[in-house]
């Protein structure tokens, strides 16, 4: 429910006037803000251009030849870098051979780096989880109000989580008055 009062049409054109007025401020300062952004900008390229060695300007032109790395010359090399398999195209270089890029796990049988380091990680999220689970099962049956009414901890609890839970949070944003609850003034008809 919105509340419409009506004023006098002299005080409408000024309020019109006025926000006119604001609207075309904030774009000045806007557009006075992105300048001096740019220029901060220009002038520590600059300067970082100068200071080292000052090859920026001319390699921009080649700055997406990169592109042109990511492309396999040969299409089966990308399954043969991803499971170790030796390519035919080894020349005796670290092109195609990455002995650096092994864990060993017994004898001469190795995985690939990446595979140890992704279970690595698919470990360390379990882990994480589980130890996650551990603290936060006790924790929630001893904060329920239903199932601990009156001991203390529960009021620690509860106390303690009134600065976390998003009901108090609700209850502080309810408290400020929002924009949407003045009444709006409209023009007469």
């Amino acid at each position: 429910m919105t509340l419409s009062v009506t004023a006098p049409s002299g005080v409408t054109h000024q309020m019109a006037d006025a926000w006119r007025r604001q609207t075309s401020l904030r774009r000045l300062y806007t557009v006075l803000g992105v300048a001096l952004l740019l220029a901060a900008m220009l002038s520590s390229m600059w300067f970082a251009d100068e200071a080292n060695a000052g090859h920026f300007w001319d390699r921009l032109p080649h700055i997406l030849d990169f592109l042109s790395w990511l492309i396999p010359k040969d299409w089966n090399d990308v399954w043969r870098a991803l499971f170790d398999i030796a390519s035919p195209h080894d020349t005796g270089t670290q092109e195609f051979n990455f002995p650096l890029g092994r864990v060993y796990i017994w004898g001469g049988f190795y995985i690939p780096e990446y595979f140890e380091l992704m279970l690595t990680t698919v470990n360390v999220a379990l882990v994480s989880t589980f130890i996650g689970f551990i603290f936060a099962v006790p924790f929630s049956f001893i904060a329920a109000r239903n199932l601990t009414p009156h001991s203390r901890c529960t009021r620690a609890c509860s106390m303690g989580s009134r600065f976390l839970e998003t009901r108090a949070l609700r209850r502080r944003s309810r408290s400020r008055p929002h924009n949407s609850s003045r009444p709006r003034l409209l023009p007469a008809a």
